[in-house]
């Protein structure tokens, strides 16, 4: 997708970000990775802090900031 000229992602940094820690986790979902690094992101960018994203895949609470509810 990243090589795909006709794919825009809203937010490139977070979607590298996403897809460095999808390469590094054990077992863990491109999509997860995605959505934990977009919140990190849109609270940044809101001048918030992230504490963390939830979720009930195990191999997704690998990445950093995600938990369990």
């Amino acid at each position: 997708m990243f090589e795909e000229p006709n794919v825009r992602f809203e937010d490139g940094a977070a979607a590298w970000m996403a897809l460095n820690d999808y390469l590094e986790s054990d077992g863990a979902d491109f999509a997860d990775a995605l959505i934990i690094n977009k919140a990190r992101a849109v609270a940044k960018a809101q001048g918030g802090p992230f504490s963390c994203s939830y979720t009930f895949d195990k191999a997704a609470r690998k990445l950093q900031g995600a938990r369990m509810p």
